[in-house]
């Protein structure tokens, strides 16, 4: 499949959230879609090699046992807390053979053997470099700065959203999101701790990029019932002894969106009181 029409599919499979989009009442959109173009087109590019060699054809997971696990592992930044339920996903998504390569010769990671059931993320987490390039997207020439703060590590859209860990005030490894601009604009915690962000993945959201899809259940998934996520939800259920939550507003306490509403949301201010060019309300 090309990447150009598997990034149509996306759209309708996403029910046309893609290209049509509400309409968002505040002024800022225009402002923020300006401000995402670069990282837009850095995000779609290589989200189209990607999902060229990970998803449209079946590939032989040549690399050794644990290599998907050692690669995220060398790339954490110092100061991050990667450990305990995030680590062990990783190591899950392996053994289980969710791993792919893409033409990039980089590998990534899913929630089941089947990329179109269940909730679509991407797991890879960044180099180095493309940390900085893509927190250059954000905030200009104090990316380098904004870069010890952040890892992205999850792809949770195909509009190109990224879910990262960030370290606060008071460097403590939080999970945030970041809105591609270009569909998404949720920008906020997703969660406080490792452990609540797979408990979010266990909802059964097709994407956890529309924030204003958190304050109910996911739509259900064709006419079978099938619990969606099912082998991950046991998974993580007997792991960690958690129960699943019925809606995602359970977890992330506040969806907010930069450029929107004042928020309490502290990820949200972060982002905004450091962009480049500042937001004008």
């Amino acid at each position: 499949m090309l990447a150009a029409e598997f990034v149509r599919h996306l759209a309708a499979r996403a029910d046309g959230r893609l290209v049509q989009r509400p309409k968002k009442e505040h002024a800022l959109v225009l402002w923020w879609s300006s401000q995402r173009a670069l990282v837009q087109h850095a995000a779609l590019s290589g989200l189209m090699a990607a999902f060229d060699g990970c998803w449209s054809a079946t590939f032989a997971y040549d690399a050794g046992v644990g290599e998907f696990v050692d690669v995220t592992l060398a790339r954490v930044p110092s100061g991050f807390d990667f450990s305990g339920p995030l680590q062990m996903l990783f190591e899950w998504v392996e053994k289980q053979g969710y791993v792919r390569p893409g033409h990039d010769g980089d590998l990534y990671g899913s929630l089941s053997a089947d990329a179109w059931v269940g909730t679509s993320v991407e797991l890879r987490g960044f180099t180095a470099g493309q940390t900085v390039s893509y927190t250059r997207s954000w905030f200009g020439d104090a990316a380098n700065d904004h870069a010890t703060r952040l890892w992205p590590f999850v792809r949770t859209g195909g509009d190109g959203s990224m879910a990262a860990l960030w370290l606060d005030g008071d460097r403590r490894t939080r999970v945030v999101h970041l809105g591609s601009g270009s569909g998404s604009l949720l920008t906020c915690v997703l969660a406080e701790n490792g452990l609540d962000f797979l408990r979010l993945l266990a909802i059964g959201y097709r994407e956890i990029c529309w924030g204003e899809e958190f304050a109910a259940p996911p739509r259900p998934w064709g006419d079978s019932g099938k619990i969606v996520n099912g082998p991950y939800r046991d998974w993580l259920c007997g792991t960690f002894g958690v129960t699943v939550p019925e809606t995602a507003s359970e977890i992330v306490r506040e969806p907010a969106e930069a450029g929107g509403p004042a928020t309490g949301d502290a990820f949200c201010r972060w982002v905004e009181d450091h962009l480049d060019p500042p937001p004008v309300r």
